[in-house]
């Protein structure tokens, strides 16, 4: 059982408020400045009249498919997509297009999450086990483990325009993180690693991180603040993502193998991949031990914060818990669900639709590659 922090997680009218607040009280020239800048995916305050979907990849043999649920009913799926799907080790979702990684078909699939159905593109990263996705407007980012690459890609035509090469092995890129022109790639696929950044533009090394990673799963970073899941140490290590070097902070107490990491203001979430695993929370500025634990998490994958509420993948289902209410479970997700390993969840947020609270966040999507 979990107890919540004494300042609770900012509800959506909360942030809605507060943000409304910010934009009037500034200058014309400060909110033109600052909403080209802000980078994807923080907290999000969707408007009451959207339909919100959460998208569960299948990761069972012979039941490779991405099922989409009403995010707030649960219940039989209302959207079902199995072609060319095999295993869908990341997902990605930008407006109505739902983009799959296919670990065996060697390629990234994208979807019309209105009609589903086939592929509207398929495009061949040449290498198996595609294992990471992210988008910066119409440039799609893909980590390919097995060719030691990140490719990027034209999201309309699938045309190929820029490869970086990162090594394979220790150097094999694993996870994604893109922040305004900067792309962080973690690399490590069995032991040791970095997180290097690269103008995400020309392709051009800015900075490497190799001090404390070790096995790198998933980033989260908050202003300069870069958190890194090292799935063999057993920490959760945290980086000035300006100048690199030594952490600043190493979390260890509670961390079993983590997978996945979540973050809101100051309450860091972090999943570990082991039986009867946890959840556990920290304050993101201080670490030390937890500040509460989700128990019986049965080997996590992947995870997503959508409000007060966090969706995890682990023991083959998707259980929602309210991170405001001691980690009560709200909703399970189990119809059509058969190893989940994946997640994403729309909509994304588009103006007069949702609003972002960001200055400098970036998140990463819900993806895992497999483990031994």
């Amino acid at each position: 059982m979990r107890t919540p922090l004494s300042s609770p997680i900012p509800t959506h009218s909360t942030l809605r408020h507060k943000i409304d607040s910010v934009l009037k009280a500034s200058p014309r020239w400060f909110v033109a400045r600052l909403l080209p800048g802000l980078c994807a995916a923080a907290l999000l305050v969707p408007s009451s009249s959207q339909a919100q979907t959460l998208y569960i990849g299948n990761n069972y043999t012979n039941a490779y498919a991405v099922h989409g649920y009403n995010l707030t009913t649960g219940g039989a799926p209302t959207f079902t997509i199995t072609s060319e799907v095999g295993p869908p080790g990341a997902l990605l979702v930008s407006g109505d297009n739902l983009f799959v990684a296919n670990e065996y078909g060697k390629t990234v699939t994208k979807y019309n999450t209105t009609t589903g159905g086939a592929p509207i593109l398929t495009i061949s990263t040449g290498g198996r086990f595609p294992s990471a996705l992210t988008l910066s407007g119409n440039n799609l980012f893909a980590a390919n483990p097995n060719t030691g690459t990140v490719a990027e890609y034209d999201a309309t035509t699938g045309t190929p325009l820029m490869t970086i090469s990162t090594g394979v092995g220790t150097s094999a890129p694993t996870s994604l993180l893109l922040s305004g022109n900067t792309l962080y790639v973690a690399s490590g696929l069995y032991a040791g690693g970095t997180v290097r950044e690269y103008n995400a533009t020309t392709g051009e090394l800015i900075l490497t991180i190799s001090s404390g990673i070790s096995r790198p799963q998933a980033m989260v970073l908050s202003g300069n603040n870069l958190y890194v899941a090292n799935y063999n140490t057993n920490t959760v290590t945290e980086y000035d993502a300006t100048t690199g070097g030594e952490p600043v902070l190493s979390i260890s107490t509670g961390v079993l193998a983590p997978t996945a990491l979540a973050l809101s203001g100051n309450h860091l979430f972090v999943a570990n991949h082991v039986y009867n695993g946890t959840v556990t929370e920290y304050d993101a500025t201080n670490g030390g031990s937890p500040i509460s634990t989700i128990s019986n998490v049965n080997q996590a994958e992947a995870m997503q914060l959508w409000g007060n509420n966090l969706y995890v993948a682990a023991g083959g289902i998707v259980t929602a818990y309210d991170t405001s209410n001691g980690g009560a479970i709200v909703q399970t997700f189990t119809d059509g669900v058969q190893g989940a390993f994946s997640l994403a969840i729309s909509p994304t947020p588009e103006p007069g639709s949702a609003l972002l609270l960001t200055v400098g966040l970036g998140l990463v999507g819900g993806f895992r590659r497999r483990r031994s």
